[in-house]
């Protein structure tokens, strides 16, 4: 599922999320739920597959066949599906979700400003709360207390969805402190790009020529490849007069590059909890890959704890 969140539930149900609902996933014992079953299909087959190691003539690498071997079957299904995106506002689409100290479903959605639609067990809307924020993640700690965070923000909320307290995310403040590398990444990325364009244009006309130069009677499979090969290199040199035309990006593109850059870096990839402390993912401030924050519950003495995180 693309852009899925997962979940278990009372232990018994997995939740996944993707888009406007949430898919409710079941053990095959479980008790039936309530909100809109779907009917089950049958059964997933059991497949047989088998692994045989033969070892290579004259090596000492060894060849994996596959033959046949029983595979267990599934052990969950679909049983419900809870539409949490209104119909009525577009664009309220499931961001991540969790689960509060009563077993019910919190589920964050919008674009800014957002809101938490507070759902049952039984997947019957109970609450929606207004955020001012894009909340990317969110999560309780063992008191019920509630945590978000989005936009470059962090919200403590009570159980009831009230906001208690609001601060700039530790990872904000740093991102805007490096504006100016982040300029200086985002000026080398638009020179890398038209280098590329350049580049690839007599890198191409050598790999056709060789192949040219291969042979004076070329196969079909020679022809084939100096056909694509040729429909490439035109294209290549399309973009490269484009490019030769393009002026150097101005101040303003550079702008709405770096702005974009720097509102991806503000988001927030999952927010968790202990009994004294918060723990934020998110993008790295410089480069790429992830870093981990902590902070106290009150959001304050942040600290990056975990650098080069990757995936």
């Amino acid at each position: 599922m693309r852009d899925s969140h997962v979940t278990h539930w009372m232990r018994q149900v997995v939740v996944l999320g993707c888009c406007f609902n949430l898919v409710v996933v079941s053990l095959g014992e479980a008790a039936e739920p309530q909100v809109k079953p779907q009917d089950s299909k049958a059964k997933p087959v059991q497949v047989e597959s088998k692994i045989r190691i033969v070892p290579l003539v004259g090596t000492s690498d060894k060849l994996n066949i596959i033959d046949s071997i029983k595979v267990p079957a599934g052990t969950h299904e679909q049983i419900a599906v809870i539409e949490v995106g209104s119909k009525l506002i577009p664009g309220m689409r499931i961001n991540t979700f969790c689960l509060d100290k009563a077993g019910n479903l919190l589920a964050a959605c919008g674009s800014g400003p957002g809101e938490i639609r507070v759902f049952n067990p039984d997947g019957k809307l109970l609450e929606t709360w207004n955020v001012p924020i894009a909340p990317d993640a969110i999560n309780v700690d063992q008191d019920g207390t509630i945590y978000v965070a989005g936009s470059g923000k962090l919200l403590k909320l009570d159980d009831a969805g009230k906001i208690l307290m609001t601060k700039e995310a530790p990872h904000a403040k740093a991102v805007k402190e490096s504006n100016a590398k982040l300029r200086e990444q985002v000026v080398q990325q638009m020179k890398a790009r038209s280098s590329t364009v350049v580049n690839m244009v007599p890198r191409l006309e050598k790999m056709i020529q060789q192949i040219k130069d291969k042979s004076k009677m070329p196969t079909e499979q020679d022809k084939k490849r100096i056909l694509s090969y040729e429909r490439i290199l035109e294209q290549y040199k399309q973009m490269e007069q484009a490019a030769k035309k393009t002026k150097e990006p101005t101040d303003q593109e550079i702008d709405a590059q770096v702005e974009s850059m720097s509102k991806r870096k503000l988001q927030v990839s999952s927010l968790s909890a202990n009994e004294k402390e918060i723990f934020i993912a998110c993008s790295a401030i410089q480069g790429y890959g992830y870093e981990v924050w902590r902070t106290d519950k009150n959001f304050d003495n942040p600290t990056v704890i975990v650098k080069g995180l990757r995936g």
